[in-house]
C-alpha cells in the first residue's frame, strides 16, 4: 500500500513539473511572438497563461503573464481590457526583490502610456512614461529610457507645455548621442525644428530640420508606416513661409495634403496653405483654405473631445486602482486616528507653548513697568526731599533727620537703577531740572506703557534748551548731526532715563534701541565702543 501511494505521489510530481515546463514554454513562446512583432490573437491562450501563474509562478512570471495578455487584448482593439491587464502587470512586480525584472516593468507601464496616448489622455500617458524612463534606467536600459524621454516631449508638446517639450526632446537626444546612437538621437529633433522655426530663429530650425529630415530614421519608406514622421513636411513648409520662399511652402503643404491621411496633419496643411496664400495676397484661395482649416479643426476637435470623453467613461473602472481591501480600509482609518491624535497633541503643546511665551512676554512687560514706576516714584521722591531739606533749614532736627534717612534710601535705589552705577550728586545734571513737571510727565508716561504727544516733547526741548543749552549746542555740534528721534534718545539719556523708559517712550525694542546708540557713537564721535560708552559720552557732553 505504501509502495502504491509513493508511486501516486510520484506521478503527481511530476505531472506538475512538467506541466510547469510546459506553460513556461508556452509563456516564452508567447513572448517571443511580442518580441517579433507578431499580431496576438489567442485571447484563451494568454489568459490560461495568466491563471496558472497567478497560482504557481514567480512575480516575474506573473508580471510577464499579465503584460502579454495586455498585448493580446491591445491587438484585438480591447483598449481598456489591455489597460486593465498592464495594471495588474504593474501590480505584480515586486520592487523590493533583488531579481526584479525591471526591463519588463519599464515595458508595461510603457504599453499603458501608448494606450493613454492613442486615447488623448495626455496627462495619463506622460505620468506612465515618467514611470517607464525610470523602470528603464533601474533595467540599466539607457536606449529604452531615452526613447520615453522622448515620448514624453510629446506630450508636453500636447499639454501646451513647449519649453518642457524641447527640453525633453533635446534631452532625448543627447542620451542617444551618448550612447552613440546619431539616427536616434537625430529622430528627436523635429519637435525643436519646429520650435525654432516658429519661432523665427530660423538657422536653428534650419539646422535642426537637417537632422531630422536627412540623418534620422525618417527615411521614405519609414514615412509610409508613420503619420507622425509625414510632419516633416509640414516643417518644411514652415520653414519656407518664414523664410518668404512662398512657393516652396506651397509645394511641401500641399505635399503635406497629399500624403498624410490624420486628421490633425491634414489640418495643419490647410492652415499652412491658409497662412501662405494669405502672404500672396491671393484672397481666393486664402479663403478657401481658411474656411477647410477651420471646418478640419472644428471636426478634429469633436472628434477629439468625443474621443477622450469615451475614453473616460470606458475606461474609469479600468484606469483606478484597485478598491482598497477592507485590511487596507482598516489600516487607513487607524492611521488617520494616530494622524488625528498626534496632530491633537502637537497642536496642545504648540498652544501652551505659545501661551508660555506670551505669558512671560507680558511678564517680562509687567516686571519693566512696575520698575519704570518705582524709578518714577523715586525720582519724584528724591527731588522732592532734596528741595525740601534745601528749604526747611529751620525745622526741628528729628524731622531732619528722618527726611535724610530716607533720601539716603532713595539715593541707594536710584543708584542701583543706573548702568553705571552713578548716584544722583555725580550724574552731572541738576536736581531742579529732574524736578520739572514735564521731565515728571515723561517718567509717568513710561510707568504707565505709553508714549507722549509731540507738544510734550517739543515742551522738553524747549526746557532742555533754556537748562542746559551748552549740551544742546554740543550735540549739534559733533561729527554728526542727529535726526529727531536721535535727538530725542540722547535728551532722555542725559537726563537719566531708564532704557526701559526710553524703549517705552519711543516704541523702540532693546535691540533696536542698542542698535542706534552704537551707531550713533560711531557716527558722532567716530570710535567704536559699546553702548555705554556712548552713554557716559552723551551724559557729560558738556564737560
Amino acid at each position: 500500500m505504501k509502495h502504491v501511494l509513493a508511486c501516486l505521489l510520484l506521478l503527481l510530481g511530476v505531472a506538475a513539473c512538467s506541466d510547469g515546463d510546459s506553460m513556461r514554454r508556452q509563456l516564452q513562446e508567447l513572448q517571443a511572438r511580442n518580441q517579433a512583432d507578431s499580431l496576438m490573437t489567442d485571447l484563451n491562450q494568454a489568459t490560461t497563461l495568466c491563471d496558472y501563474f497567478d497560482r504557481h509562478g514567480t512575480p516575474n512570471e506573473r508580471m510577464l503573464a499579465h503584460y502579454l495578455l495586455g498585448r493580446t487584448h491591445a491587438d484585438l482593439g480591447e483598449a481598456p481590457e489591455a489597460l486593465q491587464a498592464f495594471h495588474d502587470a504593474a501590480d505584480c512586480a515586486d520592487t523590493t526583490a533583488s531579481d526584479c525584472d525591471y526591463r519588463q516593468l519599464a515595458r508595461v507601464h510603457g504599453q499603458k502610456a501608448s494606450l493613454f496616448y492613442s486615447q488623448e489622455l495626455f496627462h495619463n500617458a506622460l505620468e506612465s512614461f515618467l514611470l517607464a524612463e525610470s523602470f528603464a534606467r533601474n533595467g540599466q536600459e539607457e536606449a529604452t529610457a531615452a526613447n520615453y524621454i522622448s515620448q514624453q516631449a510629446k506630450c508636453y508638446f500636447h499639454l501646451g507645455e513647449m519649453q518642457k517639450a524641447i527640453s525633453a526632446s533635446e534631452d532625448a537626444a543627447n542620451c542617444f548621442y551618448e550612447l552613440g546612437d546619431t539616427l536616434s538621437g537625430n529622430t528627436c529633433l523635429g519637435l525643436v525644428a519646429y520650435y525654432y522655426i516658429e519661432k523665427g530663429e530660423l538657422a536653428k530650425g534650419r539646422k535642426n530640420l537637417l537632422k531630422y529630415e536627412n540623418h534620422s530614421w525618417v527615411t521614405e519608406e519609414s514615412k509610409q508606416y508613420n503619420e507622425s514622421w509625414k510632419l516633416v513636411y509640414y516643417y518644411k513648409g514652415l520653414y519656407y513661409l518664414k523664410a518668404g520662399q512662398l512657393d516652396s511652402s506651397l509645394h511641401y503643404f500641399n505635399k503635406e495634403l497629399e500624403i498624410s491621411s490624420d486628421p490633425n496633419n491634414r489640418t495643419l496643411a490647410y492652415k499652412g496653405l491658409y497662412q501662405t496664400y494669405e502672404a500672396l495676397g491671393d484672397a481666393t484661395h486664402s479663403s478657401y483654405y481658411a474656411i477647410r482649416y477651420a471646418e478640419s479643426n472644428d471636426s478634429t476637435s469633436r472628434l477629439s473631445l468625443a474621443s477622450a470623453l469615451l475614453s473616460l467613461d470606458r475606461i474609469y473602472d479600468y484606469v483606478r486602482f484597485r478598491e482598497v481591501s477592507n485590511r487596507k480600509t482598516i489600516e487607513v482609518k487607524n492611521l488617520r486616528l494616530r494622524m488625528v491624535y498626534h496632530v491633537s497633541v502637537a497642536s496642545v503643546i504648540v498652544l501652551l507653548l505659545v501661551f508660555a511665551y506670551f505669558r512671560q512676554l507680558n511678564k517680562k512687560k509687567m516686571l519693566r513697568q512696575r520698575m519704570n514706576a518705582k524709578y518714577a516714584t523715586d525720582m519724584l521722591m528724591f527731588t522732592k526731599i532734596c528741595s525740601d531739606l534745601e528749604h526747611q533749614q529751620s525745622e526741628d532736627a528729628a524731622k531732619r533727620k528722618a527726611l535724610e534717612t530716607e533720601l539716603s534710601a532713595l539715593r541707594r535705589s536710584l543708584t542701583e537703577a543706573q548702568e553705571d552705577q552713578r548716584a544722583p550728586e555725580k550724574w552731572g545734571i541738576s536736581m531742579k531740572i529732574l524736578d520739572t513737571p514735564i521731565v515728571k510727565h515723561f517718567h509717568q508716561m513710561a510707568s504707565q506703557g505709553k508714549t507722549v504727544s509731540d507738544d510734550k516733547w517739543q515742551e522738553l526741548r524747549s526746557l532742555c534748551n533754556l537748562s542746559m543749552p551748552h549740551f544742546m549746542e554740543k550735540l549739534y555740534n559733533t561729527d554728526y548731526s542727529p535726526n529727531l528721534v536721535e535727538t530725542q534718545i540722547c535728551i532722555l539719556i542725559k537726563l537719566r532715563f531708564l532704557m526701559s523708559e526710553i524703549g517705552i517712550l519711543l516704541q523702540l525694542s532693546p535691540s533696536a534701541l542698542s542698535k542706534k546708540r552704537t551707531r550713533l557713537l560711531k557716527k558722532m564721535f567716530g570710535t567704536d565702543g559699546t553702548t555705554s560708552v556712548f552713554d557716559e559720552k552723551i551724559r557729560f557732553l558738556e564737560f
